[in-house]
């Protein structure tokens, strides 16, 4: 049995030398560099790589030496994992172990070292058997330290560390100047690194090769087949327990605090969990060299959760430690490129026709093309092999590694036709590959291949219908069910399969002991299997995808399949369903337009679909399925104003009015007073809001007013009842009728709570905490505020916890308004607004908060990022609605012009914008526009005209509240103490 032995020649080559003899006194075969000679000539790497593959057993010998980036045994660490060689850790100095095998036991240095060979001949069966020697246990750092740390779901990221992790040719150049990004002192030094490029340029090769080359202390792997590792609070999971796992002093910072509830806004939770605790500890840490941590595939995360990662980082990049370094791999999707384009971030691009490219895949590709010739492979020696696979890859790894892969395959032939055809394109590649793995149809001489292609078409194509069709990696068991396959069938189809398939499968039942299964593992590494690449599916159920391509599957009756196996979940009890089912049963029933059963399923309350949909932030899904419902025709008038209804409410969240309303107006043509009264009621107030967006305050009330009528017909509906209360004290507010108001929504919160009814009784509180605050009652305000939100987050409601957010955002930055200073009370409700709109999909929610973020930039003379904080509001502003919106951003940009003594341009803006807010009575904004104006006229030496709009500005105040007069009151001082100084 061959074990390889890892060491640094600078100061353990005797300790490993001694460690070879002592293995081989005792039956084992050592490989040690040194003692198995490497022939003339030959690449040390490449034998260092094939003494690894051959052993049982890689023992390392941790040092100084043995761990410098330049070294080569990290990366044997790297490539031992990739081939999926048990690794077992020797300290030989006080070393703290690489990222890769840190969360491994090892064997603690010893004195003398060679004391250490007394525990090997329990730990060498060990590792043999076991696969390693166990995962290590983290004592508290003080008898009243909190552990919770260590309870925290690890995310094990070997899998892509062995995937990637194999032979690495090339990007030298790449890594020279990262480490020279690294270096930067200057106080302009980016901590971000993004690293962009295409589909199959090794992205995340790269990312596990860093792990390797340079002071890599975390790595997180954005996947979809590991759906949690997409979620920003798993990043900051993983994050802390890296960081945990290697720093005393950090863990002792975190262990001094509370267990986190994880439900705080991601970006609160990076400042309390990593940033504070790092640089409260920074004193205690040695740090010779910038710390990196790696995040790959960001445009994973955004296909799998949206913008919440890349929310995060933006927000988070200006509170990195300066030895704080973040090196992110993404696709160049525009999104990442322009959030991520802030100072703090440099952005290089990978092109896959750049030169460095080219010559970096022409070795890739020779090297790969060396080793087949080792093994035997004829055809890898064919000087034309190299030029056929680098063609045929044009500038992608990804290809060139599949090409090369079914080289191997002896019925390979170099044909022309796929140069001529298929030249350059992913397509190519993946029909060589499919019909050297499963037969081809069109050969008439070779009966194996009709049989294999037949084999394909009964035990593999079913599989890859559901495959395809899939919306997340489908657990094995529903997969199977859904094929149609008996188990034996569809495992052994899984089998063949398993070269494009990411996860794992268990082996099948009649595969040999001991035989290897390519690209299949033994135990589950993720929730499920899917196909490994976008491109394969586009390829088999893409637009043209059966244009002459005999592999190819059918998405439409995937979907057919997958409605059943989840039907019949459902049918058996929802407590039984897999999550996938409980969360894709709809979208397999719409596609699959089984109407009937959607009906069913959206009305079982149980499945809860209606709230996912318009509260829960899983809107896209609830477009499509009521949609669909709607087209079919399969609804009696009333089902179907219901789900016209529901589809509005969507659409209006979104800030899509335009195309809420037409399903409004359906809803009320298909009901009637003495037909579906509550959904007419319902339309009805909805249409009413859509008014009251427009700023048409009569229509709004009429709509409310009528719908609250029919609320109160008998059998009367209490809740919708007070839903359209809160709607008329919405209308009153806007119209600064305070009294009116607070008694409208009293009534609907005591209504609201007698039947239970917590969103509309909250809904009321928030609009009474208002009218208290601009009333002046401002402990009053504040404590409902906060018992409201603290219900909302407790009872999960996202739109009302968003809402309330933004009101406390709001309340403690008109205080700190009032009393002149800055609004750092204010920020984090905005943050937090602003994540939790965003995660419902909560359009004016997202722009309010958004909008209050600029204004305390503002007061905090960051006038460059309130500039593009405004800019934001004004391009995604919805047209014609939401107009305090636009006034207020208005007079934010006026606002900046003044700070940067652009007298002329806020001259302007200030004229603009107050006309604006008075033709539409925002008195609030008209107020602070006149106050702004009158301070640039004040300091130009025109005097009476700034008196005049100073006067304009204390009448609209005093006809709109208290608090108007007390902010405007500290306005003017501010405006005519500073020529610089804005209003707030």
């Amino acid at each position: 049995m061959w074990i390889f032995i890892s060491y640094g020649r600078g100061d353990a080559a005797e300790l490993a030398r001694q460690l070879a003899e002592w293995l081989r006194e005792r039956g084992y075969e050592p490989w040690l560099d040194v003692e198995n000679g490497i022939p003339p000539g030959a690449p040390f790497d490449t034998e260092i790589e094939s003494g690894i593959e051959r052993s049982s057993l890689l023992i390392a010998l941790l040092s100084e030496w043995s761990l410098r980036p330049e070294g080569f045994c990290r990366n044997e660490l790297l490539f031992a994992q990739a081939k999926h060689v048990p690794i077992l850790p020797i300290r030989v100095e006080d070393v703290l172990p690489p990222i890769q095998i840190i969360a491994l036991n090892y064997v603690g240095n010893t004195s003398p070292p060679e004391a250490v060979f007394e525990q090997l001949p329990r730990l060498i069966p060990l590792a043999l058997r076991d696969g390693d020697i166990g995962r290590r246990e983290w004592p508290p750092t003080s008898a009243h330290a909190r552990d919770w740390w260590t309870r925290v779901p690890e995310l094990n990221f070997a899998e892509e560390l062995s995937f990637h992790g194999a032979s690495f040719v090339g990007r030298e150049w790449l890594f020279r100047d990262v480490r020279c990004w690294l270096e930067r002192k200057d106080a302009d030094a980016a901590r971000i690194l993004l690293l962009t490029a295409e589909v199959g340029l090794g992205k995340s090769a790269l990312a596990a090769q860093m792990t390797a080359r340079l002071n890599v202390r975390g790595v997180h792997f954005c996947t979809r087949s590991k759906c949690s590792s997409c979620q920003p609070r798993s990043w900051l999971r993983s994050l802390v327990g890296q960081l945990a796992a290697q720093f005393p002093s950090y863990r002792e910072a975190i262990e001094a605090l509370e267990e986190p509830t994880w439900q705080e806004s991601p970006v609160e939770l990076f400042r309390s969990l990593v940033a504070d605790p790092l640089l409260a500890c920074q004193g205690r840490i040695e740090v010779r060299e910038p710390w990196v941590f790696v995040l790959d595939s960001l445009d994973e995360a955004m296909a799998e959760s949206g913008s919440a990662m890349l929310n995060l980082l933006a927000a988070s990049v200006a509170r990195l430690p300066e030895w704080f370094r973040l090196v992110i791999t993404s696709r160049p999707d525009s999104r990442v490129v322009e959030s991520l384009g802030t100072a703090g971030v440099d952005h290089w691009a990978l092109a896959s026709d750049a030169p460095a490219n080219q010559e970096d895949l022409t070795a890739y590709v020779q090297g790969r093309l060396e080793r087949l010739a080792v093994r035997g492979v004829a055809v890898a020696r064919d000087p034309a092999t190299a030029q056929f696979v680098l063609r045929l890859a044009d500038g992608s790894f990804l290809v060139a590694r599949m090409l090369t892969e079914g080289l191997a395959d002896p019925r390979f032939r170099l044909e022309a036709c796929c140069l001529q055809d298929r030249a350059g394109k992913l397509r190519g590649a993946y029909h060589e590959l499919f019909r050297l793995r499963f037969g081809d149809p069109d050969d008439q001489q070779d009966e194996r291949q009709r049989l294999a292609y037949a084999q394909y078409q009964t035990q593999v194509r079913p599989l890859l219908d559901c495959l395809v069709a899939a919306r997340a990696p489908l657990p094995t068991a529903l997969l199977i069910a859904a094929s149609g396959l008996d188990e034996d069938a569809a495992r052994r189809g899984l089998c063949l399969l398993s070269q494009f398939l990411s996860g794992s499968v268990p082996r099948p039942a009649d595969s040999p002991a001991g035989q290897a299964v390519p690209g299949i593992e033994g135990k589950a590494h993720g929730p499920g299997l899917r196909l490994f690449h976008a491109s394969a599916i586009d390829w088999l159920a893409g637009e043209d995808a059966h244009a002459g391509n005999v592999f190819a599957a059918s998405a439409r009756k995937g979907h057919q399949r997958l409605a059943d196996a989840c039907w019949s979940e459902f049918r058996r009890g929802i407590e039984g369903m897999s999550p996938y089912a409980r969360e894709h049963l709809p979208t397999h029933l719409a596609n699959a337009e089984r109407w009937s059963e959607l009906t069913e399923a959206v009305a079982d309350p149980d499945l809860g679909l209606l709230g996912r949909w318009v509260e829960r932030g899983e809107g896209d899904q609830g477009v499509f399925c009521l949609k669909g419902l709607l087209d079919s025709r399969s609804l009696d008038p009333v089902s179907a104003a219901a789900v016209a209804t529901q589809l509005a409410r969507i659409h209006s969240l979104r800030g899509q009015y335009s195309e809420a309303r037409p399903w409004l107006d359906r809803a009320l043509e298909w009901t009637s007073v003495s037909q579906g009264r509550r959904i007419r009621a319902v339309a009805l107030h909805e249409i009413g809001s859509l008014e009251l967006y427009g700023r048409r305050h009569g229509e709004a009330e009429r709509r409310y007013r009528e719908a609250l009528r029919l609320c109160e017909r008998r059998p009367a509906q209490v809740d919708e009842a007070a839903a359209n209360r809160v709607a008329l004290a919405t209308v009153a507010a806007a119209q600064y009728r305070w009294r009116r108001v607070r008694r409208l929504a009293t009534r609907a919160a005591r209504e609201a709570r007698a039947v239970g009814d917590c969103s509309h009784a909250l809904a009321a509180d928030r609009l009474l905490a208002g009218t208290l605050e601009d009333l002046g009652h401002y402990p009053e305000a504040l404590t409902l505020l906060e018992r409201a939100l603290e219900t909302a987050q407790a009872r999960n409601m996202l739109i009302e916890e968003a809402r309330l957010l933004a009101c406390l955002g709001w309340y403690h930055y008109g205080r700190a308004h009032a009393f002149l200073t800055r609004p750092d009370r204010a920020v984090l409700p905005f943050e937090q607004a602003c994540a939790a709109a965003r995660r419902i999909h909560n359009l004016p929610g997202q722009l309010d908060a958004f909008l209050g973020l600029g204004w305390c930039d503002l007061v905090n003379r960051a006038t460059q990022r309130a500039r593009q904080r405004f800019g934001e509001v004004l391009d995604r502003l919805p047209e014609g609605s939401h107009r305090e919106l636009l006034c207020a951003t208005e007079v934010g940009l006026a606002a900046a012009d003044h700070q940067e003594g652009k007298t002329d341009s806020a001259l302007e803006r200030y004229a603009a914008s107050v006309q604006l807010a008075e033709t539409l009575t925002f008195r609030n904004w008209a107020a602070r526009g006149l106050c702004g104006w009158a301070g640039v006229l004040w300091h130009a030496g025109q005097r009476s005209e700034a008196e005049a709009r100073w006067k304009r500005a204390r009448l609209h105040a005093r006809r709109t509240s208290p608090r108007a007069r007390q902010l405007t009151a500290a306005n003017i001082t501010l405006c005519r103490s500073d020529p610089a100084t804005s209003p707030r």
